[in-house]
Formats: structure tokens, C-alpha cells, sequence
């Protein structure tokens, strides 16, 4: 498992496939009520033609290491913070370059094993970031909860995200907590297992700000924060040239 040691306890490489900027995705499946959900939470966070239109995305994944996408091409740059390393690469066809503790990767199996365990980072870290937008992925299958008390608080929504075979661990599962009130998604459950009934963890989705044309929350509660978060800009493009 590629993670922080500081989030190891709260950390998974949850189930994913990278998003490819297609003009007709191929959805995953939802009932009405979840699908409803999905569809109001893309909304709150830009839309879905904001999503489509952005590009650059960058994040510090709790101060392990560093991402920048390209969402139109699938090209990848991670910076290890805690680790030195540098992996260039894309998502799609899994050619790169691997620079790590000063060595430069050159043979085929160096190269396969280190941009494997970058896809694998990818997947678990853009999920903490961007799992809002990809509720309706292919491969996600969601389902409605019905509504929930937090707090004392009653009226929050819940929806089950699980998975058909994508991503490095398809067996996981999330319970999604969402705000009637405002469509965003407030809490998520992590369960290693779909058919676990006590999750591993759960963590609020809090400090909503908007980078570029879409909507991103920052904090997954005290100590664990995603920074130098930035969208489409001139810096970002400029890092694939």
C-alpha cells in the first residue's frame, strides 16, 4: 500500500479508474435517488460542462507527495516531498520516466514496477481530492441509503458507492454523507470490503473553495489537509512543456 505513513490508518487505495476527458463517458450505474444525488453534487461543485472544461488540476497529498494532471492528455508528474523521487508519466499507457533517490530508472523492469506503484499512488490520492466528480464513473455502482442523523442533525443523505472490477481494489466500499441543504458531499466511510458492515474509517469533507470553474474541499478533518491546491493555470502548463 503506497501512502503517507502520517494517514496510514486512514488511507486506501480506493477503487478507480484515471477519468478520461471523452465526450460521451460510459456511466456507471445508479437507482433514481442516487443518480439524482450524483447529478446535484457535480452541480454544486461547477457542473459537469466545468469539469469537462477543466484541465490542470495540482494537490499535496497530506505533505507526502505532490500531483500534477493533465486531464485532457492523461500525462501525470509526481513529486515525492517526504521521499525523493520524480515520475513523469501517462495514466493511459503507462510510459514514463522514473527518477528516485537521485537514480535514473532506465530498464524495463525498474521503470514497470515504479510507474505501477504511480498509477497506484494516483489512484488513491486523486480520490481523496476528487472523488465528488466521479460518482458516476464507469465501474461505480451507487445506491441510496436513505437519510441520516449527524450530530443531531437529521435529514443528511447517505448513498453507497461500490465497484465492478476497476481500479486496484474493487472490494471497497463508501458510505457517502451529503448536505440537502447545499448538495456537497460533507462525510465519507471507507469499508475495505463491500460486504463489511463497520467501516475502517470515517472523515468529513469540509472547507469548500473554488479553483478555476469547479468547487474542491481541502481538509479531511484536523492534521490531514490537501494543499497548494491549483487549477488551469499558466504554472501547470508550463510544468508539461
Amino acid at each position: 500500500m503506497l501512502l503517507c505513513s502520517a494517514c496510514q490508518s486512514k488511507s486506501s487505495e480506493p477503487s478507480t479508474i484515471a477519468n478520461k476527458n471523452i465526450t460521451s463517458p460510459i456511466l456507471g450505474t445508479a437507482d433514481t435517488e442516487s443518480k439524482i444525488i450524483a447529478d446535484k453534487i457535480m452541480a454544486a461543485n461547477g457542473g459537469q460542462a466545468a469539469w469537462d472544461a477543466t484541465r490542470y488540476i495540482q494537490w499535496n497529498f497530506f505533505g507526502a507527495r505532490k500531483h500534477i494532471w493533465d486531464k485532457k492528455t492523461n500525462d501525470l508528474i509526481i513529486e515525492g516531498i517526504k521521499d525523493e523521487f520524480l515520475i513523469k508519466m501517462n495514466l493511459d499507457n503507462m510510459q514514463g520516466s522514473v527518477l528516485y533517490n537521485g537514480i535514473q530508472h532506465t530498464e524495463l523492469d525498474s521503470l514497470k514496477k515504479y510507474l505501477g506503484k504511480g498509477k497506484q499512488m494516483w489512484n488513491n490520492d486523486s480520490y481523496w481530492l476528487l472523488m465528488p466528480f466521479k460518482l458516476r464513473d464507469e465501474g461505480v455502482t451507487l445506491r441510496y441509503l436513505g437519510k441520516t442523523t449527524i450530530a443531531g442533525k437529521e435529514g443528511y443523505e447517505k448513498i453507497e458507492m461500490t465497484f465492478a472490477q476497476v481500479g486496484d481494489t474493487p472490494d471497497n466500499k463508501y458510505h457517502i454523507t451529503i448536505d440537502p441543504e447545499t448538495h456537497r458531499i460533507i462525510q465519507w466511510e471507507f469499508f475495505p470490503k463491500a460486504t463489511d458492515e463497520k467501516s475502517r474509517f470515517t472523515t468529513p469533507w469540509e472547507n469548500y473553495v473554488q479553483y478555476g470553474k469547479i468547487w474542491l474541499s481541502d481538509s479531511r478533518g484536523e492534521g490531514y489537509e490537501l494543499t497548494d491546491i491549483k487549477v488551469d493555470t499558466a504554472e501547470l502548463a508550463d510544468a508539461f512543456k
